[in-house]
């Protein structure tokens, strides 16, 4: 079948049209939290370092007078996460899931903020050792300092793999933490999304102040709409009052 160039061209932009929306509609695709303002971090990247007699990797961030440095092998007292300040060891962390080579070569970046006179260190990074849902974790560290330059670690487990998980909830200089869970209701399974705010180094759930948690259906085909289908008190009573995997030390 063959068509003249005038009637290709009635055939073609429909068409074209068309798959400019999916394209559009695919990019614009967010959570509804998502649209809201971000917080605006500084990242340095990291740098992995091999060595021939250790099969374990390091990866070494630089910012300013600190540096983290991330162990593939973990020291005697299981740290593997050392805080520098001027060349002095000033805090070691336990993380959530272990470093090995492959999780160093992709953990790109050190991220940093300032909240007050709080300076915070943050990283996330893949779950390694998990398979199936378990293997989509996400561990998340942060290292909370305060103005005497004393840090706090604070650790946990979730779902949201992306930099930007702390949003502008209302119009201050306070952005709340997002934390995705897994969590079943009735037959259905969903996402579950709870906010957070790091307070004198812990983690504190203020979801009830915003409005949260939310429940967006976990389906084959990716959803972003929240549903209507679970009662607020029932989506409270689903609501973590801490992440998984949870600990501050």
């Amino acid at each position: 079948m063959s068509c003249n160039g005038q009637r290709c061209l009635f055939v073609r932009i429909p068409v074209l049209f068309f798959v400019l929306i999916l394209i559009c509609a695919k990019c614009f695709a967010q959570y509804p939290f998502e649209k809201l303002q971000a917080r605006k971090v500084d990242s340095v990247p990291f740098k992995v370092f091999a060595f021939k007699n250790n099969p374990a990797s390091i990866a070494v961030a630089q910012y300013q007078n600190y540096k983290v440095k991330l162990l593939g092998n973990p020291l005697k007292d299981g740290s593997n996460v050392l805080l520098y300040f001027q060349g002095k060891l000033i805090k070691k962390a336990v993380a959530v899931f272990r470093f090995d080579n492959g999780v160093l070569a992709e953990l790109s970046q050190l991220y940093v903020y300032s909240q007050n006179d709080e300076k915070v260190f943050f990283i996330y990074y893949p779950n390694m050792d998990g398979s199936g849902l378990a293997g989509s974790l996400i561990g998340r560290l942060y290292l909370a300092g305060n103005s005497d330059n004393i840090f706090k670690v604070i650790r946990f487990g979730d779902f949201y793999n992306k930099p930007k998980f702390q949003y502008a909830f209302k119009s201050d200089s306070t952005f709340e933490i997002v934390v995705k869970s897994y969590k079943i209701y009735g037959n259905d399974a969903y996402w579950l999304f709870d906010l957070y705010n790091i307070i004198n180094g812990k983690l504190v759930n203020v979801s009830a102040r915003y409005g949260y948690p939310i429940a967006v259906p976990y389906l084959y085909k990716e959803s972003f709409k929240p549903t209507h289908k679970i009662a607020n008190k029932d989506l409270q009573r689903l609501s973590l009052h801490l992440p998984d995997f949870y600990d501050t030390h």
